[in-house]
């Protein structure tokens, strides 16, 4: 959800609605910033409260807005030198980006974002987690045989 005074300027007050208008136009500001981010919605709400001459539908006093966000993904770094127009012809743009300073710009992107950047330390935490766990597994198996079982059945020793 976007959040009031970080993602839009919020907006109250009084619509007049003459006789024969049927429709206003609303303008919200949006706060624009240089990050990619997914697309965000606000909820634009009519109240009861001052109204005159007229009736609030039921269902028909809250609409929902949906910020889209126009920046690229991961970074704006790259932006001049694509045209998302011209890749559906041609890939040879993407072809010449920088690869190593496009993958250093995504993983920015990834620590900056607090969601993301938590997710990555538990898929991290928890493939290491397994690791551990695999190489306990192999000692444990080093173990038996070198020590148990040879030690219980002194012929079957696998070194002479």
């Amino acid at each position: 959800a976007a959040k009031a005074g970080v993602n839009y300027i919020p907006l109250s007050g009084e619509m007049v609605f003459e006789p024969g208008d049927y429709e206003k136009v609303l303008q919200v500001q949006i706060n624009e910033n240089d990050f990619y981010g997914p697309s965000l919605e606000l909820t634009v709400n009519l109240h009861r409260e001052g109204l005159e001459n007229a009736r609030l539908d039921k269902d028909l006093w809250q609409a929902r807005v949906e910020i889209m966000d126009n920046d690229f993904f991961p970074t704006n770094a790259y932006q001049e030198q694509i045209d998302p127009d011209s890749l559906v012809e041609d890939d040879e743009p993407l072809q010449r980006l920088d690869q190593t300073g496009l993958l250093r710009e995504y993983i920015r992107f990834c620590l900056a974002d607090p969601v993301i950047f938590q997710g990555m330390l538990k898929m991290i935490l928890t493939d290491q987690l397994e690791n551990l766990q695999g190489f306990v597994n192999l000692v444990m198996s080093v173990y038996l045989v070198d020590f148990v079982v040879v030690s219980s059945v002194p012929e079957s020793k696998l070194f002479i």
